[in-house]
This record gives C-alpha cells, structure tokens and sequence, in this order.
C-alpha cells in the first residue's frame, strides 16, 4: 500500500473518532435536556428532583463529556502517523 493510501486511511480513522466524539458530546447534553423537558407537566412546573437523581445525570453528562475528549484524543493521536 502506499503512502497516499496509508494516510487517506489514518484519516478516515481520525475522522471516525471525532464523530464519535461529536456524538457523544450531543448525547450527552441533549438527552438530559430532553427528558427535563419532557417529564414536566403541563404547567411548566417541574417536580422536584432527589440529590441522587441529579448526582445520576450530572455523573452521566460528565462520563460522556469524558469519552468525547478521550476519543477526541485518539483522533489526534491518529493523525500523528501521518506521513509526509
């Protein structure tokens, strides 16, 4: 394979990586929205949430914001075996 190839393939690694990464950082903000918007009642008043249920999402959302930058990681360590 040559290194024409070799590189279009790192990329396409890289590339693969940072959707993941975009992907996860979309989740990770909008399903929590979402269902803050969609367990409230029609008043607009929302119900009261436990200390353990916040713990849960604000975990949640910073488990995924933590896998977007570790896969962003990849992405970049990937396009470090580009060759010139």
């Amino acid at each position: 394979m040559g290194k024409a190839a070799g590189n279009e393939q790192i990329k396409l690694k890289a590339a693969f990586y940072n959707n993941l990464a975009v992907g996860s950082v979309i989740a990770g903000l909008a399903v929590p929205y979402i269902n803050l918007m969609l367990s409230a009642p029609a008043g607009g008043v929302y119900p009261p949430r436990t200390s353990i249920q916040l713990f849960y999402i604000v975990g949640l959302v910073f488990l995924t914001l933590l896998t977007a930058w570790w896969l962003r990681a990849k992405a970049n360590g990937a396009l470090d075996q580009l060759q010139d």
